[in-house]
């Protein structure tokens, strides 16, 4: 079992079936592929995406000219295509999007450890 954008070229070769997607749509490259909620798993929905970080107390001129370079890589056809094959969606945008997701991913996880009642031991 894995969570992971490498189960298509596995599945592509034929070593593995691919029982659902966990996002909260189809994925195009998966047309056939079920939702994780249209298989019966209800309200799950489990995303990924990577982000670029700096340091806190970067400077906002930094921040945006890294902001700029990055989002332009992301429009170069070659690139977004060798993303594609490799199973990921590029997105770009304005660092407020990463900081949107970071805040609405550490939002279900505090929730998920509330619930399981996690504790953790440093």
């Amino acid at each position: 079992m894995t969570f992971d954008v490498a189960a298509k070229s596995n599945a592509d070769a034929g070593k593995v079936k691919i029982l659902g997607v966990t996002g909260d749509h189809h994925d195009p490259r998966l047309p056939n592929v079920p939702t994780a909620a249209e298989s019966g798993l209800k309200d799950f929905v489990l995303g990924s995406w990577l982000g670029l970080f700096a340091p806190v107390g970067t400077p906002a001129p930094v921040v945006e000219r890294l902001n700029k370079a990055v989002n332009a890589a992301l429009a170069d056809p070659s690139l977004v295509k060798q993303m594609e094959d490799m199973g990921i969606t590029p997105a770009s945008g304005p660092p407020s999007a990463l900081a949107n997701a970071v805040q609405q991913d550490m939002a279900i996880y505090r929730r998920i450890v509330k619930d399981a009642k996690l504790t953790f031991k440093e």
